[in-house]
């Protein structure tokens, strides 16, 4: 008789195990699933590619896992526009900076940095800092981008 009981218990629990898990299932469609870019398709409207291509920072949304859009290349003559202090880009090392946010906190003067608003700035740089971590660091994190040609 105790066999009989724990078949019994043992049925109970596999039906209450399968309830839990269609309940817990029931309530995804297929927009729940993550769906993942057909690169080879070629019905994106134009406005889903305008905003891909302007924007360089990762996307989340109910219908994606995670869709990542390519960063956008950023040209010497769009660095030469940023030539100020109220906005200054520079080039180092192929790299694009903003260096805006950074002219007055420059340990060297706010001129120093201004000699470096929309020109590529490497030869300058690393003539001064060369490979001085602190420097660098700083400079790593106002990276915006990499100069394309």
């Amino acid at each position: 008789m105790s066999k009989k009981i724990i078949s019994f218990v043992i049925f109970i629990v596999l039906i209450v195990i399968i309830f839990i898990s269609s309940s817990l299932f029931s309530n995804l469609g297929k927009d729940d699933l993550p769906v993942f870019a057909n690169p080879s398709d070629t019905t994106k409207s134009s406005s889903t590619e305008s905003q891909a291509s302007s924007s360089s920072s990762a996307k989340v949304d109910a219908n994606t896992a995670v869709t990542q859009s390519t960063p956008v290349g950023i040209t010497m003559v769009d660095v030469q526009k940023h030539n100020s202090g109220s906005s200054c880009w520079t080039v180092v090392n192929g790299g694009v900076y903003d260096l805006t946010s950074f002219t007055s906190k420059h340990p060297g003067g706010k001129n120093a940095i201004l000699d470096l608003c929309g020109v590529d700035g490497t030869s300058a740089f690393m003539d001064q800092h060369g490979n001085q971590k602190r420097p660098n660091n700083e400079l790593t994190g106002l990276k915006i981008g990499d100069l394309t040609k």
